[in-house]
């Protein structure tokens, strides 16, 4: 998923953030009154050098986890003694070769959602059904040839606890050091794996974690004691650069979401939230951007700004949520108590001033070191992959040059094209596509030879004629190419009949199958254009 939770609230949830107290602890204890078992904190074991009885503490082995071929560990680690803040961490060893897989720690975006949303709904080895009780093995986990690390990257969610609001990070360099200090910890406990290849991976807003522990790391490396072997970092759909990446409303628009009178709002408010960025406003630049999604959100009537194909959200997060807060899930993984939050406001409001500042500096520094692969999934919205193009031409780095007259090449998963061809092979995608079920003929390059000079040919007349007379009504699918809808609305624009002004000052409206959203209309006098 991806994507994936990420930086724009709900219409809910925006309401609720507004009134986060600043001394809500929500990691209050669990209220539930099982014995659930006491939280798990490594850290004095690992600064006793009593590793071997920490490793075998934090080995889950129990519960719905009793009759996994190679065992997982969980715990916390400390990183700030002061405030109490504990991470909490579930690593799953390669099961095969594990001597010599390379090691991936996996963090999660938000700001302010748990790691296990990456684990249980996409490179976990498994997930859970919709039960919330039965686990149902992942065939595409990356443990088969990873070590993967799940941390949590702030302590106040998933599992993760501190003591005192103080002790929430409020900037990428205090997240870099707690993550640096959690990974020394994790290094030190599993010190075969010292040496192997470390990457850092994740996706969202993680886009701002990932650099900033990989920088984290690489200052420190040439005098820290142990030494991470950082090989490279990847990054999927990540929110970087924010001041490079405003630019949702012209993606909208070409998909159909949004008309020409609704871009041009969101336009202004991106523009705003730029100048605000460029004279360091963060607040007023969050206030801005904030807005522009819930103009989104409020014109569309959407409730997932993370594959638009689908309206509303996946219940998956639902059920995780739900498994994870069972008794013996809580003493197989050594959380004891600890409340379980799968998205923190406090963690978001902490990090308010964050949201809209950029680490591009810190990841050209990294890109002059180490491999580097920012990935993107095409259905995503709110860090669509348009925005993160726009964010990689402005990359300052020695092989800038080079990038930018690179030619992008396909690239392909058991001789498919990936992303592309497998996908549009659904029945139930291509009823929206142009060609439908249709099947081609051999005729076809006759007719196309007869009608060659009137292809570029204009009708419009004679549809302004009929729209004085009859009912017009123009239909287009969302995932059309040849004629998408944003032609067609160019089109619709330069009509000219008795209705146009009428037209010209509509608003779309929604319009449902059974209760759900099905697309869009407008209407004026005996024209009716849908999508």
């Amino acid at each position: 998923m991806l994507p994936t939770v990420f930086l724009t609230l709900t219409v809910q949830q925006l309401c609720v953030l507004a009134s986060v107290p600043e001394d809500s602890l929500s990691w209050r204890p669990y209220p539930g009154r099982e014995d659930v078992g006491s939280r798990l904190i490594l850290t004095p074991y690992i600064e006793k050098n009593m590793l071997q009885k920490a490793r075998s503490l934090a080995a889950v082995n129990d519960g719905p986890f009793r009759d996994e071929i190679t065992p997982s560990y969980s715990g916390f680690f400390t990183v700030n003694k002061k405030f109490n803040s504990n991470l909490f961490f579930w690593f799953f060893p390669a099961e095969y070769d594990y001597e010599n897989a390379p090691v991936v720690l996996w963090l999660q975006g938000g700001p302010g959602t748990s790691s296990l949303f990456g684990l249980f709904t996409e490179l976990g080895p498994f997930f859970v059904a919709e039960d919330n009780a039965t686990l149902i093995k992942n065939s595409y986990s990356w443990k088969y040839t990873y070590n993967i690390n799940n941390t949590d990257n702030f302590a106040s969610y998933c599992f993760s606890f501190t003591d005192f609001s103080a002790g929430l990070a409020t900037n990428q360099t205090q997240i870099g050091e707690e993550l640096y200090n959690a990974l020394i910890q994790f290094f030190t406990l599993f010190s075969e794996l010292r040496l192997l290849p470390f990457f850092i991976a994740g996706e969202s807003y993680a886009g701002k974690y990932i650099p900033a522990l990989g920088y984290t790391i690489h200052k420190k490396n040439p005098t820290a004691e142990l030494k991470i072997n950082l090989q490279g970092i990847a990054v999927g759909n990540g929110w970087t650069d924010p001041v490079n990446m405003m630019d949702l409303s012209s993606f909208l628009y070409q998909l159909g979401f949004i008309d020409n009178n609704v871009r041009e709002i969101m336009h202004e408010l991106e523009e705003e939230t730029i100048r605000s960025i460029e004279r360091g406003d963060y607040e007023e630049a969050n206030i801005a951007h904030r807005i522009l999604s819930l103009r989104f959100l409020l014109s569309t009537e959407f409730e997932n700004m993370y594959n638009f194909l689908h309206v509303k959200s996946s219940s998956e997060e639902e059920r995780y949520s739900a498994f994870v807060q069972r008794r013996d899930v809580r003493r197989a993984l050594h959380v004891g108590d600890a409340s379980f939050q799968d998205f923190e406001y406090l963690v978001y409001d902490k990090l308010d001033l964050d949201i809209m500042k950029s680490v591009k500096p810190w990841l050209e520094e990294l890109l002059e070191h180490y491999r580097v692969l920012y990935y993107s999934g095409q259905l995503d919205i709110i860090v669509a992959y348009t925005l993160s193009m726009n964010m990689y031409s402005k990359l300052k780095f020695s092989a800038a040059e080079e990038y930018h007259n690179a030619t992008r090449v396909p690239w392909y998963v058991d001789g498919e094209l990936a992303g592309y061809s497998v996908f549009v092979q659904r029945k139930d995608v291509r009823r929206a596509l142009h060609v439908g079920d249709a099947s081609f003929q051999d005729l076809e390059y006759l007719v196309y030879d007869k009608l060659y000079l009137d292809i570029m040919k204009s009708v419009k007349p004679w549809l302004e004629e009929l729209l004085e007379h009859y009912r017009v009504l123009y239909y287009s699918g969302q995932l059309d190419i040849i004629v998408a809808y944003t032609l067609s609305m160019n089109m619709y624009s330069k009509l000219k009949f008795s209705a146009a002004e009428e037209y010209h000052n509509a608003t779309r409206v929604p319009w449902y199958v059974d209760e759900e959203l099905a697309g869009y209309m407008k209407c004026a006098g005996k024209f009716t254009e849908v999508l």
